[in-house]
């Protein structure tokens, strides 16, 4: 394999837990830790320029900082303000796996295709 194949094969697996803890039926706010780590490795391998990186990784700042006010911290105001920080949380941040998920094909789409048929052939 390349080392760009590599480089995707590496982001893709980076971001498995990711849509596992995002689209699980329970979630915590501790869960934006290991995806925060994740977004990091993923946005590593991925980012084509340094202002790609600050883009992804300020969104990724953005998810967290709206867990933050979803828990420990509240925000004032009515007492149901968590559910709209809690969408914005989940709106962001399946955007940016979206995104990060859609970025690991754009050079080469075919390369998940070619790497299945590669180990299946070995196999």
């Amino acid at each position: 394999m390349t080392v760009s194949a590599w480089s995707w094969l590496s982001a893709v697996a980076a971001l498995a837990p990711v849509v596992f803890l995002l689209t699980n039926r329970i979630f915590s706010s501790q869960f934006l830790v290991v995806l925060l780590v994740a977004w990091a490795v993923a946005i590593a391998l991925l980012a084509r320029s340094g202002r790609e990186q600050l883009v992804l990784g300020a969104a990724a700042a953005v998810a967290t900082l709206f867990n933050a006010f979803v828990y420990p911290y509240v925000l004032p105001g009515p007492s149901g303000i968590w559910e709209p920080t809690s969408a914005l949380m989940f709106a962001v941040a399946l955007s940016l796996t979206g995104w990060l998920l859609l970025a690991s094909r754009r050079d080469d789409p075919d390369v998940w295709l070619k790497a299945c048929s590669r180990q299946s052939v070995r196999s």
